[in-house]
C-alpha cells in the first residue's frame, strides 16, 4: 500500500528508512493486522514531519523512473548555461 500524509513547503532535508513486514495491533479493538514492507520517505524540519510510505513495489518503480528524471534535470541545466561567449547560440555557430 502507498500513501502520502501531507504537503508542506521547506524542510530540512529528508530521511528514507525501510519498514519490514510487521504485525500491527489495533490500541482499542486489540485486533490484529499484518502490514506489509514499506519504504518511508520523511521530509524533516516541521513539527509533525510529512511523508511518503511507499510499497516495495512502488519504491522500486520510483527507483527505475528517478535516473530518467534526473538526466532529464542534467539536460535542462546543462542547455541553459550552454553557449558560447560571443552570445550566437553553439548548436547555430557554423
Amino acid at each position: 500500500m502507498t500513501y502520502i500524509s501531507t504537503v508542506v513547503r521547506g524542510h530540512g532535508g529528508l530521511e528514507v528508512r525501510y519498514h519490514p513486514e510487521r504485525v500491527c495491533q489495533f490500541k482499542y479493538s486489540g485486533e490484529e493486522e499484518l502490514l506489509p514492507a514499506t519504504v518511508a520517505v520523511e521530509l524533516l524540519g516541521p513539527a509533525e514531519p510529512p511523508y511518503v510510505s511507499l510499497s516495495i513495489a512502488d519504491a522500486r518503480s520510483l527507483l527505475d523512473q528517478l535516473g530518467t528524471v534526473l538526466a532529464e534535470h542534467d539536460a535542462a541545466e546543462s542547455a541553459k548555461t550552454d553557449t558560447t561567449g560571443d552570445g550566437v547560440d553553439a548548436g547555430k555557430a557554423a
